[in-house]
């Protein structure tokens, strides 16, 4: 008799009902006693289970696709870049000899983006943030043939390269040539990080906020900018302190009229919108030990992709230590 999951109809008629009723609950204690160790429920002890429902394999394979069979720790399944507090990224086609953990690589081979745990390389799929991006969302990022490709005006695309962190700091040489495509996408809330370095390799189009804060050690009581995605101009605008101090017609965008003695450093943020680069800045001026209150701004190119270069009044200077992080 098969197990019956309403053995009791009491809106039947009694006829032979008792019987039939009292043989279907016998049967139905005899298949549930079934599932405990030796068919005896006093036990506790339930039997393992022989078929089990597969519709969510899939879902658990896919968490456990980079997994290793012999580690015991459950691997952290990373749905953003957020999660890792800090990671340098190597763009490269062959595998980094010797990472640090949460190390991260692009394939640029494969097109596949890993970050290493300390034991071994996980692939981790940065389309899913890419696709929830709001530049994505109007058309100025895309994802052709596997590259991640960013334009300003819709005409010119560039290759970009996803990333994973809170914080990034891109390795590559500023003064090596052969390293000037390697510009990296950030999402809303990742950060990029630069020590002793002059390019801001980070992609910044229109509209995009960001806010950060700067140390370098190049001395000089002029202004401080920054050459947006590497380009002259020729409108750029600075003014400190109110409109009593400005300046006209610099081919960069004015970031800090800075103090003249090796200690420069100033909280700032950064607007692109309206094809403008507008940047603020609150940092040290005159001859040092004076706070100074700075506003400049100008054209940011149509071509433009990423943030740019660093210069002190035409000269390209590094920065010791830069902190950015994107805020739209």
């Amino acid at each position: 008799m098969p197990y019956s999951n309403t053995p009791f109809h009491p809106e039947k008629s009694y006829v032979n009902q008792i019987d039939i009723e009292l043989s279907q609950a016998n049967e139905n204690f005899t298949i549930l006693a079934k599932a405990f160790k030796n068919g005896d429920p006093s036990t506790g002890i339930v039997n393992h289970a022989t078929t089990s429902d597969t519709s969510s394999y899939a879902t658990v394979a896919g968490a456990l696709v980079n997994s290793d069979s012999n580690n015991s720790a459950i691997a952290t399944i990373l749905n953003s870049p957020l999660v890792i507090p800090y990671s340098q990224l190597i763009i490269s086609n062959t595998q980094p000899s010797s990472p640090t953990i949460y190390t991260s690589w692009y394939n640029t081979d494969t097109n596949v983006l890993s970050y290493y745990d300390g034991q071994n390389w996980n692939k981790v799929d940065w389309t899913v943030w890419v696709q929830n991006d709001l530049w994505f969302q109007i058309g100025k990022l895309r994802i052709n043939n596997g590259h991640l490709e960013v334009s300003n005006d819709g005409k010119n695309w560039f290759q970009v390269f996803p990333t994973m962190g809170r914080f990034v700091e891109v390795i590559a040489d500023d003064n090596n040539s052969n390293d000037n495509f390697k510009k990296v996408y950030l999402t809303v809330g990742q950060g990029l990080i630069l020590r002793g370095k002059n390019i801001a390799r980070v992609v910044a189009v229109e509209p995009s906020f960001w806010r950060g804060s700067y140390y370098h050690t190049y001395p000089g009581e002029a202004w401080f900018g920054i050459y947006p995605s590497n380009t002259l101009i020729f409108d750029g605008i600075g003014a400190f302190n109110g409109t009593g101090s400005k300046v006209n017609n610099k081919n960069y965008i004015p970031l800090t009229e800075q103090a003249n003695e090796q200690n420069n450093w100033a909280s700032i943020t950064l607007q692109i919108a309206n094809k403008k680069m507008v940047a603020t800045s609150v940092g040290e001026g005159s001859s040092g030990g004076y706070a100074v209150v700075c506003i400049g701004y100008g054209s940011f190119p149509s071509n433009g992709y990423f943030l740019g270069r660093f210069t002190y009044e035409g000269k390209l200077v590094n920065v010791d230590y830069l902190s950015i992080t994107r805020e739209l």
